[in-house]
């Protein structure tokens, strides 16, 4: 069973990984209009499969960079910020806390 469910996160993670990566290249390439549907599509998949934690920040990352409003631009960079508390905790999971500065 978890073999199952391992394979299916795989694969919802590999189809964002390659919109995002055909988004990039589309961007880099000055096919505007179709980065900006394949970065859509890449948001659509993250959403749905619950993967705003791990690739969610790319994925809105070159979104942001896609946008033409610098508000706009803005906004869709705050939604890939960490939430506070993860902040913090990964870095007093490196080492560096603190109360050892």
């Amino acid at each position: 069973m978890f073999i199952y469910y391992y394979f299916i996160a795989f694969d919802s993670i590999f189809y964002c990984e390659t919109e995002h990566a055909r988004a990039r290249v589309e961007l880099i390439t000055g096919r505007l209009a179709e980065a900006r549907a394949s970065i859509e599509r890449a948001w659509q998949l993250v959403e749905q499969n619950g993967l705003k934690a791990f690739i969610g920040p790319w994925v809105l990352g070159t979104r942001a960079l896609l946008e033409e409003e610098p508000e706009v631009r803005l906004a869709t960079l705050c939604l890939g910020r960490a939430p506070p508390g993860l902040d913090r905790g990964s870095r007093r999971l490196a080492g560096n806390r603190p109360e050892q500065r």
